[in-house]
């Protein structure tokens, strides 16, 4: 597939499209985590107020569940996770585990 009109750049892609590929399909297994996990959160656990404080090299970062939402909260910058830049949601994915099984322990009925 012709992706790039430059003859270097496209075999530079064409070389590398099962990496990139593979990425994608990594990008794609997290997004629709989060999505799942917002909506197993917003359909399953009531009244919940549950957030998580994490630090990213001296950077510090909140996730917490808000009105159907996992917002990642980052100085001033408050959004949807699935909504941040893909580092932001890489770094983030290795917690949501934890940030579930505390989330439920923290849940009130």
């Amino acid at each position: 597939m012709k992706k790039f009109d430059n003859k270097d750049l496209q075999e530079v892609y064409e070389n590398n499209q099962a990496f990139i590929e593979a990425n994608r399909e990594k990008l794609d297994k997290l997004s629709r985590d989060i999505k799942q996990l917002e909506a197993f959160l917003s359909q399953n656990v009531f009244n919940l107020n549950y957030s998580m404080h994490l630090n990213f090299d001296g950077i510090g970062v909140i996730l917490s569940f808000e009105k159907g939402r996992l917002l990642h909260h980052q100085s001033q910058d408050i959004r949807p996770l699935i909504e941040k830049p893909v580092a932001q949601r890489i770094k983030c994915a290795p917690y949501l585990v934890s940030f579930l099984e505390k989330a439920i322990e923290n849940s009130q009925i």
